[in-house]
């Protein structure tokens, strides 16, 4: 049932905007074992569910992005505990949708166009 949860918590989580991947890489990392899979990224624990993911470069706050992974797999979830950990900035993924949305950056003036 683990395996089959993971698996279901990972394909949600992975779907949330501001998400790059799931984190799942190097020694001692975040994954579930099952007969023939590995599932990167998530730990289901006795009372928990345990979530590493990759950001990517986005205007979202990372706590936001956390925030929507959690608010994304709680249905599935059955009231256990979820815990997001952000290992990672991706800066070479962007979430354009995000950016588009996001106010103009303070750090530019504006200047206005200049007609001849």
């Amino acid at each position: 049932m683990s395996a089959e949860l993971a698996r279901r918590v990972a394909d949600r989580a992975a779907a949330v905007r501001g998400v790059a991947r799931l984190g799942g890489g190097g020694l001692g990392a975040a994954a579930t074992y099952a007969p023939g899979q590995r599932i990167d990224g998530v730990r289901v624990h006795q009372g928990s569910v345990e979530i590493h993911i990759t950001a990517a470069r986005t205007s979202q706050s990372l706590p936001m992005v956390a925030q929507a992974v959690r608010d994304a797999v709680r249905p599935l979830t059955d009231g256990l505990a979820i815990d997001v950990f952000v290992d990672d900035l991706d800066l070479d993924v962007i979430d354009l949708e995000a950016l588009a949305s996001a106010p103009p950056a303070l750090d530019r003036p504006a200047v206005p166009e200049s007609r001849p």
